[in-house]
């Protein structure tokens, strides 16, 4: 089973200098995961909690009545504990590691955003999240308690793309932008 949960409070402002809004902001953020998977030969245990600031940037650019083009970007650092227990039914050993690590983390992102009729909007996105210490354990599987170690860290860089299509309705979504 797998549950997780994350929390932000932010604060931001727009600023607006014609055509273009840019919002800075300032957030604080907590995360927490936690994984328990039962295999044939063991289980395997794993938490991970997150608690940091960020401050960002999100930019708009009005290229037309019915066009915007975004960028956003944030830069941050978090307190991270994590920590790691498997064990084996066969003999009953059990190993346990665990570890905390101050990441920096980054993330930026461009978007179009369309409005064909005032009711519809289509959106596009892009962008790459990182993170310097995202945790690694030596034997994630729990095949083999005795090969656990120290829970090492290692970088990580994720792209990410999408979209939408929205449909707005009410006496009041032709008039929108």
């Amino acid at each position: 089973s797998y549950q997780s949960w994350q929390g932000e409070l932010k604060a931001a402002t727009d600023l607006r200098f014609g055509r273009v809004v840019v919002t800075p902001s300032m957030s604080l953020f907590s995360k927490d995961a936690r994984s328990y998977q039962n295999l044939l030969d063991g289980a395997a245990n794993s938490n991970w909690t997150d608690w940091g600031a960020k401050i960002g940037i999100d930019t708009t650019v009005e290229i037309s009545d019915r066009a915007l083009l975004g960028f956003r970007g944030s830069v941050g650092t978090a307190y991270r504990a994590v920590s790691f227990a498997q064990g084996a039914t066969a003999d009953f050993t059990s190993s346990e590691a665990s570890a905390i690590g101050r990441p920096f983390l980054a993330a930026s992102e461009v978007n179009l955003i369309w409005k064909p009729q005032a009711w519809q909007t289509i959106k596009a996105y892009a962008g790459i999240q990182f993170d310097s210490r995202v945790p690694n354990s030596p034997d994630p599987y729990a095949i083999d308690p005795s090969t656990a170690g120290a829970v090492t860290f290692q970088t990580v860089q994720s792209f990410y793309f999408g979209g939408s299509f929205k449909l707005e309705y009410g006496s009041d979504a032709a008039t929108r932008f």
